[in-house]
């Protein structure tokens, strides 16, 4: 592949950015510059995001299969459908009810088998999922993930007073949410705080895990019942359990009933 082609910067983030090379998307790591007549403190401090950086792009590339991989980029196939989000945004009112079952199964088996790979995603989200020509689904953005040690018990690791897996599982069931009711909704649990806050309608953050009744009504929804029991605590506690429940709900999915009544 030629730097030379045509180039298009198609994403940008916090670690990274994403260029699109033809048919190849090649995602490297934010480099910072530092300032002329920058204090030994601030370049220090930029240094090490720059490392930071660039060792999250290196612990991506061993989560995802990509075309290759260096210590300084990682190429993927350019996915021209783009994101689930903006596919949600575009076509929400032609999606069947099918359609969406698949992507959320897909979507779960993706997140267990990373998680069998002693990692936690953090940043589960439609806008983290691309689609391949066959609409199927493939997950690009590992790069606020965190790995566990060989000698942490996964189901039991505690981070901040709480286990990310459970974490993970609950901010699936918010993607959930939002594929079938096309509502956004996310909450984050942070002890450190004096108060809850809850004035953002489509994200708040709690001093602890949220009741049900702070939790949007998920009853008359398409698969109401699981995206309840991954916001519970004491609902599913492994992404094996969500995979279960949505491989067998087919049985029993609605056609017509995707958004709350």
């Amino acid at each position: 592949m030629s730097y030379n082609d045509y180039s298009e910067l198609i994403g940008l983030g916090r670690v990274g950015r994403v260029m699109r090379f033809g048919d190849i998307a090649v995602k490297t790591a934010n480099v910072w510059t530092v300032p002329k007549d920058a204090s030994e403190t601030t370049i220090i401090s930029y240094e090490q995001t720059t490392e930071l950086n660039k060792q999250s792009l290196k612990h991506e590339g061993h989560v995802i299969k990509p075309y290759h991989i260096s210590d300084t980029e990682i190429r993927m196939p350019y996915l021209r459908q783009g994101s689930l989000s903006r596919y949600l945004r575009t076509h929400h009112d032609t999606v069947d009810s099918n359609r969406r079952l698949q992507w959320l199964q897909e979507a779960a088996h993706i997140i267990h088998r990373v998680h069998e790979r002693r990692v936690l995603v953090v940043d589960i989200a439609t806008r983290n999922f691309l689609l391949d020509e066959d609409l199927s689904l493939h997950m690009c953005d590992f790069t606020e993930s965190t790995i566990v040690a060989d000698d942490e018990d996964m189901a039991e690791f505690i981070f901040e007073d709480f286990t990310p897996v459970k974490s993970d599982i609950a901010r699936f069931g918010s993607m959930m949410y939002e594929v079938i009711s096309g509502n956004l909704f996310a909450f984050y649990v942070i002890p450190d705080i004096e108060t809850d806050l809850d004035d953002d309608p489509v994200s708040k953050t709690y001093i602890t895990w949220p009741t049900d009744d702070k939790l949007p009504n998920t009853n008359p929804l398409f698969l109401g019942d699981i995206i309840k029991r991954c916001w519970s605590r004491e609902g599913s506690l492994t992404m094996q359990e969500v995979c279960h429940a949505l491989d067998n709900s087919g049985h029993k999915k609605p056609t017509d009933i995707l958004r709350e009544g």
